[in-house]
């Protein structure tokens, strides 16, 4: 009986996980937005992943764009190398 409760469970999740992943490939995205991120540099890298994520399966529909206030050039040129994909923006470079 036991079984059939946890199975029952695990069920309704699976379902619920699928309705919340469709729902979020039917919402309307704005392709040209652009999202600024922040970093410190205590756990930008983290960050990172998990936004680049959301936006490989299709529920984060803009481009990102890294601001790189309080990092320094190495770790601005670590992020550079570990994250291809992002634009980034040094504060040094304010017409950029």
């Amino acid at each position: 009986m036991m079984g059939y409760v946890v199975l029952g469970l695990l069920a309704a999740f699976g379902g619920y996980c699928v309705l919340w992943a469709l729902f979020g490939f039917l919402l309307p995205g704005n392709c040209r937005c652009t999202m600024v991120v922040l970093c410190s540099p205590t756990d930008e890298s983290a960050l990172l992943r998990r936004l680049l994520w959301l936006r490989e399966t299709g529920l984060l529909r803009c481009g990102l764009l890294l601001s790189g206030r309080g990092l320094n050039s190495r770790q601005r040129q670590r992020l550079r190398q570990k994250f291809p994909s992002i634009e980034f923006c040094d504060p040094e470079e304010p017409g950029k």
